[in-house]
């Protein structure tokens, strides 16, 4: 072999190494492909999982907030006997299975403040119905107001414990009648679809002015009837 063959031979073996074959550009191709799919799935994994649990946060912020307010105002309640505009007479609490009135402290946020009448019930095209009017006044009058809550909501289911007048034992019942002192407890529960994630644990509100045995006073401003 001449010198001339060894150096055509030596630029072969130095030229051969370099590039891929079609083969393994197709392959590499391949599992960039599905990298790509799987990182886009996670991606769009992660982001319903993250709405999903914006959702359930902002559902559980709106449960806890109208169990709240709904606990205070009925802890609140005054115990009085007032005279309605239309002369009627009105107690501080009554209320049947799926509908509830009494006379609470309202706070200036929602009204003007002082003493009104709220009501809760079941809107009839579902969630809860609640509606707000001061004392002395009528439920369209001024200062009386209306709001719904829990969309969706498919009932509200109310009971009472407590005796309502001179020899009634002491037990759950599904009315309170208007005008017969206050229940010791009221228990609230509101039902959802059986595909809605939310959920309403039983509210039990303990009145404290039932407790205490108060009796009805004159409340400012407003007449008392015997």
């Amino acid at each position: 072999m001449t010198w001339r063959d060894r150096i055509l031979r030596g630029g072969r073996r130095r030229a051969m190494p370099g590039g891929f074959t079609l083969l393994e550009l197709l392959v590499a191709l391949a599992l960039m492909g599905l990298i790509a799919v799987v990182l886009a799935g996670g991606l769009r994994f992660g982001a319903r999982v993250w709405e999903a649990s914006r959702d359930a946060s902002d559902s559980l912020g709106e449960i806890a907030a109208v169990r709240g307010f709904i606990r205070e105002r009925a802890m609140s309640v005054r115990p009085l006997r007032l005279r309605r505009p239309d002369g009627g007479v009105t107690g501080t609490l009554s209320g049947g299975r799926s509908d509830l009135r009494f006379v609470t402290l309202m706070p200036s946020y929602v009204s003007r403040g002082g003493l009104h009448h709220l009501a809760l019930s079941a809107a009839g095209g579902g969630g809860l119905r609640l509606a707000w009017w001061p004392v002395g006044s009528s439920e369209d009058g001024p200062g009386s107001g209306r709001r719904e809550l829990l969309a969706g909501a498919t009932g509200l289911e109310l009971s009472y414990f407590g005796a309502p007048g001179r020899g009634d034992g002491v037990a759950w019942r599904e009315d309170w009648p208007d005008r017969q002192g206050l229940p010791r407890l009221i228990s609230i529960k509101v039902r959802f679809p059986d595909d809605d994630p939310r959920v309403w644990p039983e509210l039990i509100v303990f009145l404290p002015a039932a407790a205490t045995g108060l009796r009805p006073t004159r409340g400012p401003g407003r007449e008392l009837v015997p």
